[in-house]
């Protein structure tokens, strides 16, 4: 298999680089606990509309039914008191499924997606349950990353890197390791795509770090498929930045990983590395 052409390797560098970690949505079981507190406000049969909804909606969540899950999300969106823990929590899991689904207009359901983490932070906040603030700052961070790639690039970027670096007053490495990581690795992401728009060094320099922090936790040994996908973002960003001695380095180590863990894009690392 030849290795890529320098104007091949520039392409392959516009590309989008690994998906971005979002936070896992809320499970049946807590959201079991928060609609017990509704019985008082709601009737019996609203309640169990409503759990029905948000259960059937999460597991479509779970299957990739991103369609079927934005329509049971919404419908318990119906029934759930304003402001209760119940109704973060569906706000929660419909932003992921907002997020997640391929068809529809992207950005308008990326704007909704970002309307509903901004309901979970009236209602989450970081004194209070900084947590759910933290992974909630995360995905609404992947949700301005998103719409970055749709409209006003910059100032969503912007708004994405707010996020995560919010996230990460709570995702310490000491407290939250693999959180810690999965929003660096994000950050870095998200300053790479602002170094296209402005402040390249700088902006790739900040990616680098992140990158490079979040690898402290994404070893090849304890995560390798995350140290793949991390490695490959740092490798990208030295090249951007001109340092192909760094990315050569990363790749080198990357690779061998890449082919144990069978990773899909193992073809596209080892052209871009023969192209270097």
């Amino acid at each position: 298999q030849r290795g890529l052409t320098r104007e091949e390797v520039r392409e392959v560098v516009k590309e989008e680089v690994s998906k971005l970690g979002i936070s896992p949505a809320v499970p049946n079981e807590e959201f079991e606990k928060q609609i017990k507190s509704l019985q008082t406000q709601l009737a019996q049969k609203d309640l169990e509309n409503a759990r029905l909804r948000f259960e059937r909606g999460t597991k479509r969540l779970e299957t990739q039914d991103y369609e079927g899950a934005i329509e049971d999300l919404e419908g318990a969106l119906r029934i759930l008191p304003e402001g209760t823990e119940a109704w973060a929590s569906t706000h929660f899991n419909l932003g992921i499924a907002l997020i997640e689904f391929p068809r529809g207009n992207r950005e308008s359901n990326l704007k909704k997606a970002i309307e509903s983490y901004k309901k979970v932070l009236s209602s989450h906040t970081i004194e209070k349950t900084p947590g759910r603030y933290a992974s909630t700052q995360n995905n609404l961070g992947t949700a301005y990353w998103g719409l970055s790639g749709v409209r006003d690039k910059e100032t969503n970027l912007g708004k994405a890197i707010d996020a995560y670096r919010e996230a990460l007053r709570v995702r310490t490495f000491e407290k939250f390791p693999q959180d810690y990581a999965t929003t660096q690795n994000n950050l870095g992401i998200a300053y790479c795509g602002l170094s296209g728009v402005r402040d390249k060094e700088s902006n790739l320099g900040l990616a680098i770090t992140a990158y490079k922090e979040a690898l402290k936790v994404r070893t090849k040994e304890a995560l390798p498929w995350d140290f793949v996908e991390t490695s490959w973002n740092l490798a990208l960003a030295l090249y951007k930045k001109g340092d192909i001695a760094g990315a050569l380095r990363v790749l080198e180590e990357m690779l061998p990983v890449a082919e144990g863990v069978g990773h899909p894009g193992i073809g596209e690392f080892r052209q871009f590395y023969e192209g270097l």
